[in-house]
């Protein structure tokens, strides 16, 4: 009987130390993370996103990086983020949770996939293409200026045309069809100059360069944005990849961190940071994957 006694609490002191660790872990310093309590798990889990989205929004502020730091920006980190649930004597527990190293990355996560709108603005908060902006689109009508002292142009008199009639007959062109054209991907290799200085190799695509000049997957979400926007690229998160044989590969970390950026191919590809070939299934632990076409 003293056996089992002595079992019984010992499973509830593991118990115990299991279930403080998880707090203290969810309540760390590393951490950005809102707690609530209420008489129900999903009202003191609705509580606890409000006040982690109060204490984001806060930081996110204060760097103007974060151009979103709107409230429905933050909500929707705050509905990626890790949830810890518990009893606390009658009431519900939650507390909401990401660690501070996190926020870039699941920043620029929200922006790039949930669709939200261009404002006009370049990753530093700046009007971006403004004389771009102040252009007569190419659809509109051509803006016609005359100088009021300028006489108007005098027509010269039509002549009448003499048919030649053992000439051939001109040419009728073909009328313009409006069917609207489809863009596809590049298909071409990616050609790749050798850098001397240890940056990635210089491949001589504009927008590929730029993604592969990049550290963190936050320098990107403006430029994915704003390339989906204009027609230059596609993209997506890996498990929405159907045409791999058209699709380069960005690989980064929790953080965010860049870690490859792998070209066209099946499982096995070349890495554009180093020029090794090999399976990006398997090269890397603990990553997150985005594909990604290019259309110039």
């Amino acid at each position: 009987m003293k056996k089992i006694i002595t079992l019984i609490l010992s499973v509830v002191c593991m118990n115990v130390m299991l279930h403080a660790q998880s707090q203290s872990e969810a309540r760390s310093s590393r951490n950005y993370f809102g707690e609530a309590t209420a008489a129900r798990p999903e009202i003191a889990l609705e509580q606890a996103k409000n006040n982690f989205v109060a204490k984001i929004r806060v930081d996110m502020l204060k760097d103007v990086q974060f151009r979103k730091a709107d409230p429905f920006t933050c909500r929707k980190i705050a509905e990626q983020a890790k949830v810890y649930q518990a009893k606390k004597g009658k009431q519900d527990l939650a507390i909401v949770y990401i660690p501070k190293n996190e926020l870039k990355r699941l920043y620029a996560e929200v922006v790039m996939f949930d669709e939200l709108p261009d404002d006009g603005l370049d990753e530093f908060g700046n009007i971006r293409d403004q004389l771009a902006t102040t252009t007569t689109p190419a659809t509109s009508e051509p803006i016609r200026v005359i100088a009021e002292d300028t006489p108007p142009i005098k027509q010269p008199e039509q002549q009448p045309v003499q048919v030649d009639r053992t000439a051939t007959q001109p040419v009728v062109s073909q009328p313009v069809t409006s069917e609207p054209v489809v863009q596809q991907p590049v298909s071409q290799p990616t050609t790749v100059v050798q850098s001397t200085q240890g940056a990635p190799a210089k491949t001589g695509n504009q927008y590929l360069d730029e993604i592969l000049e990049a550290h963190n997957l936050f320098e990107l979400n403006d430029f994915f944005t704003r390339g989906k926007n204009s027609g230059a690229l596609a993209y997506g998160r890996l498990e929405t990849l159907t045409a791999p044989e058209n699709s380069y590969l960005l690989v980064y970390q929790p953080d965010g961190t860049i870690v490859a950026v792998y070209d066209k191919g099946s499982n096995t590809r070349r890495n554009l940071r180093t020029g090794v070939v090999e399976n990006y299934a398997t090269a890397f632990n603990n990553i997150k994957i985005i594909w990604f076409q290019l259309y110039r």
